[in-house]
């Protein structure tokens, strides 16, 4: 259980923070279910691919749109994925660009909080006392009940098409992001931390005279949607390529028929993070410069 450690400004600051993300989340909560019934509830045709469509490939969907809480095993920012496409009623279109605007205000809302923290303290099962620093944002979604809400879920929008496609061609790949980070920064980060070799990485870091390193995540699933569409949309856009980590949606028309889709193959569902890959050039040597962070210095070559 968290509680803060001081008390006095800090708490005025919490009081007000858990304030605003309270109303904040009761906004993108409203939205959702108005978004969530229109789709259960609507005349919708659905399709979704093998891997994530189980008997009910509706439900599948309205369940990968409603998740945005972590469960037990999941990663940091990790969130469900659901690859498929979705024609629905004019209505729903419009509810899900309201749940995209809510999302956008929720974000907004979150974001400069996230760079306030507090100094708190969590009890082991052992009985003893860990103190660290994190973010006012978790302090007061804890306060609220909500401490497993996953802010990178809650954030994603719903890839809502401005147009009717014809074909639809997903891929998956396997992508890392690589962060230019400039050292000082990495420094101050370093300083919250109490993990073992903390103390050394902060020392190799004080004595480096490179003034920006590579962080670097871990492979991850990419999943984007090649859409050709049967007429120009809004912006004159006959083909665009989105993120389709959620099920695409389009409004249908009265012909009520899917477009051709094209689905990954059971090969690249089945690639992770440790399967081949061909070798590619990068500036970054080849083991990280850090223990406790994922951070390389760039090649001098």
């Amino acid at each position: 259980m968290y509680r803060t450690a001081s008390l006095g400004p800090v708490t005025a600051a919490l009081q007000l923070a858990t304030r605003t993300i309270a109303a904040a989340l009761r906004d993108f909560e409203r939205e959702q279910a108005a978004f969530l019934r229109h789709l259960a509830h609507g005349e919708s045709i659905v399709s979704v691919a093998p891997p994530h469509a189980g008997t009910h490939p509706l439900a599948a969907a309205c369940q990968a749109y409603a998740t945005v809480d972590y469960a037990i095993d999941d990663e940091v920012r990790a969130s469900v994925v659901c690859v498929g496409v979705v024609g629905a009623e004019e209505a729903t279109l419009l509810q899900a660009q309201r749940l995209n605007a809510a999302k956008a205000r929720l974000q907004a809302t979150f974001a400069p909080l996230q760079r306030q923290r507090l100094r708190v303290r969590s009890r082991m099962p052992d009985g003893a006392e860990l103190t660290r620093m994190t973010s006012i944002v978790r302090v007061a979604l804890r306060q609220i009940g909500r401490p497993h809400l996953n802010l990178f879920a809650a954030y994603r929008r719903v890839p809502a098409l401005d147009g009717e496609p014809a074909r639809v061609a997903f891929t998956r790949t396997l992508t890392r992001r690589v962060q230019r980070v400039a050292r000082e920064t990495l420094l101050a980060r370093l300083q919250e931390s109490a993990r073992p070799g903390a103390d050394q990485d902060r020392a190799r870091l004080r004595a480096l005279r490179d003034s920006h390193l590579a962080l670097v995540e871990p492979h991850a699933p990419n999943i984007r949607a090649n859409v050709w569409l049967r007429a120009p949309d809004s912006s004159g856009r006959e083909t665009l390529q989105v993120a389709a980590e959620l099920p695409l949606l389009y409004r249908a028309t009265r012909s009520r028929t899917l477009p051709d889709i094209i689905y990954p193959s059971a090969a690249d569902w089945a690639r992770g993070a440790d399967s081949p890959r061909r070798p590619r050039a990068t500036r970054l040597e080849a083991e990280p410069y850090l223990q406790t962070l994922a951070a390389y210095r760039y090649r001098r070559d």
